[in-house]
């Protein structure tokens, strides 16, 4: 079993969708951009999702006398699939790695 392009397959899908939705609404010629958000790229050269899921955190510190701090902080979080989110296929397994 070779990688799965279900990625790019999906978001041909989305591309035909949106034009459905919008074949109304005049716009310049070839001026759609459909991609994913969040496009990630690993130099370890295993493969992998071309985007990763973010988790976002924020919070608000205390100062050192207590009191709340003026700004919030915010974190965020990447995480990297293992396994394709729409066939299921795992992209570490000995089936998905490009030969040597």
């Amino acid at each position: 079993m070779s990688q799965c392009n279900c990625f790019d397959e999906m978001l041909k899908r989305v591309k035909v969708s949106v034009k459905e939705q919008i074949k109304d609404t005049p716009m310049v010629e070839d001026s759609l951009k459909v991609d994913w958000q969040n496009r990630v790229f690993f130099l370890d050269g295993k493969p992998s999702a071309p985007v990763a899921l973010y988790v976002n955190a924020e919070y608000r510190p205390l100062k050192k006398n207590s009191e709340p701090a003026k700004n919030v902080r915010h974190l965020q979080h990447g995480f990297k699939m293992s396994h394709c989110p729409f066939c299921g296929n795992k992209y570490d397994s000995e089936e998905t790695k490009k030969p040597d």
